[in-house]
């Protein structure tokens, strides 16, 4: 609680996967849980697979699995979600999107916040600010946010397309737009 991680990897790395599981422990342990999903529609697709990660079945087992009600009601329960799916018109810049965290620290105990993916919500730079200026700004934002509510706060951070026929992980120092995604966090993954 009170820390900041930095999540990033390529498209069908896994990065979901790990999120669903890391999301199904917490909520088994009676922890609420906030996720803004921006590129994931949050039903079916994000409570399907919390709910087979919180089971620990497979894809075919799940659509008659006898615990899937149960799954979706700890879900309910213990799941509070940010999204823009029903008006993709709207724009969340990072002042709006805390301002949501905050409902749900306060109203739904929240005390594990993900924000997935960073490249989702709108970022507005002060004029002459460069990305890396900004992007050092809003983490600082974030880190203060986390410290003062006591939660765990994860931002899920696209890296660079690799090189062609490279097949190195990247690191925090591959995401885009800054040096400060390696240096701001307490954690990286």
């Amino acid at each position: 609680l009170g820390s900041f991680t930095v999540f990033t990897g390529y498209s069908n790395m896994g990065k979901a996967t790990v999120l669903n599981t890391v999301i199904a422990h917490c909520l088994s342990r009676g922890v609420p849980v906030c996720v803004a999903s921006f590129e994931t529609a949050p039903k079916p697709i994000l409570r399907d697979g919390i709910a087979r990660s919180l089971i620990g079945c497979s894809f075919e087992q799940f659509p008659g699995h006898p615990e899937r009600r149960a799954a979706y009601d700890l879900i309910e329960q213990r799941l509070s979600v940010i999204s823009n799916t029903l008006d993709d018109e709207t724009d969340i810049d990072l002042d709006y999107y805390l301002e949501l965290c905050r409902v749900a620290v306060v109203r739904h105990g929240a005390k594990f916040i993900i924000l997935d993916p960073w490249n989702e919500i709108e970022h507005k730079r002060r004029r002459d600010e460069q990305e890396t200026e900004y992007i050092g700004r809003a983490l600082r934002q974030i880190k203060r946010f986390a410290r003062q509510y006591d939660v765990a706060f994860w931002i899920v951070a696209h890296p660079t397309k690799p090189h062609e026929g490279s097949s190195k992980i990247p690191g925090l120092y591959d995401i885009s737009g800054s040096a400060n995604w390696a240096n701001k966090p307490e954690y990286g993954l």
